[in-house]
């Protein structure tokens, strides 16, 4: 039984000095961190950009609760005649219309990246 126990102590001390090891060159930890902060949020409006005296002009969108931007713009034609085998009348007023699907525009972002050299 003593036998026992001192192989136990003995396999025990062993096995504790196996896993010591002396740091001969102490240092602090050192770690990274990213720090996002964000300073300024801007929204641009298309109404924004769109100067006054445009031919884009913003209109409401009937039985909706929206609106759309419309181009437009008015170019008179005159009588035009070509010899006696070619004539052109003045064109009637007459409306044009063309749409497109919607158009969606992501949210940006702009991140910036800040470091702190070590002490």
């Amino acid at each position: 039984m003593n036998t026992m126990k001192s192989a136990v102590l003995i396999t025990a001390i062993l096995m504790l000095a196996g896993c010591m090891e002396i740091n001969t060159n102490p240092s602090l930890p050192q770690w990274e961190v990213e720090v996002d902060a964000p300073i300024t949020k801007v929204v641009v409006k298309a109404e924004d950009i769109i100067p006054e005296d445009s031919l884009i002009h913003k209109e409401a969108v009937v039985g909706e609760d929206g609106f759309q931007y419309v181009f437009k713009d008015t170019v008179h034609i005159e009588e035009q005649e070509v010899g006696d085998q070619l004539k052109l009348d003045a064109i009637s007023p007459q409306a044009i219309s063309q749409s497109v699907d919607d158009v969606t525009v992501e949210g940006t972002e702009k991140n910036f990246k800040s470091e702190f050299d070590t002490v």
